[in-house]
């Protein structure tokens, strides 16, 4: 499986000269910052909330992070580094969002309904089985352990810049990292 882009191949086609245009409010500055970054967002976004109906209309809600936050951007950290840590917080607000709707809804049975026809089709479930082990294996966790969990393991970003991202201490960062792993390969079977 190929791994995706790292945070490095994005962050070296964006120049300094470009970002601090964007900063200025410069709009084709903007749109280059936008359009290389776009498929990272989406990538992130589903590793961070699963498969979603909803993850064109939290892309969208990345994007306009960044256009309205963009003037706020200090390079004190890379530019991707900087949305990965929009991509989490986006990825927060879904989860509280969500949470909150559950508690007010009934559950309909279409969960059961959806996967007694994935068993009609054998060939899909034996793919689509091991996806669904890994999402429900990350459902155990919490959004900021699957957050840094994803940022870790799929991106391969250091403690420092998942903490960067997640406006933690790198001790809390360690922790959820820890706690993530330990979670997951438990919810796993303890492959």
């Amino acid at each position: 499986m190929a791994r995706p882009s790292t945070h490095h191949d994005i962050a070296a086609s964006i120049d300094r000269d470009t970002i601090a245009k964007a900063r200025t409010g410069d709009k084709q500055a903007l749109t280059v910052i936008l359009d290389a970054h776009h498929d990272q967002i989406h990538r992130m976004l589903v590793h961070l909330v699963g498969r979603s109906a909803e993850i064109d209309d939290l892309r969208q809600g990345v994007l306009l992070a960044i256009v309205q936050g963009i003037a706020r951007f200090r390079s004190d950290s890379t530019l991707s580094t900087w949305i990965g840590g929009i991509c989490v917080n986006v990825a927060k607000t879904h989860y509280r969002a969500k949470r909150l709707r559950a508690e007010r809804n009934v559950a309909d049975g279409q969960v059961e309904i959806d996967r007694a026809h994935a068993r009609d089709a054998v060939r899909q479930l034996e793919s689509r089985d091991e996806l669904a082990r890994v999402e429900a294996a990350l459902a155990v966790l919490s959004a900021e352990q699957r957050a840094a969990f994803v940022l870790a393991s799929v991106y391969g970003h250091s403690v420092n810049e998942i903490a960067d991202m997640m406006s933690a201490a790198r001790s809390t960062t360690r922790l959820r990292l820890y706690y993530a792993r330990k979670k997951f390969f438990a919810a796993l079977g303890g492959e």
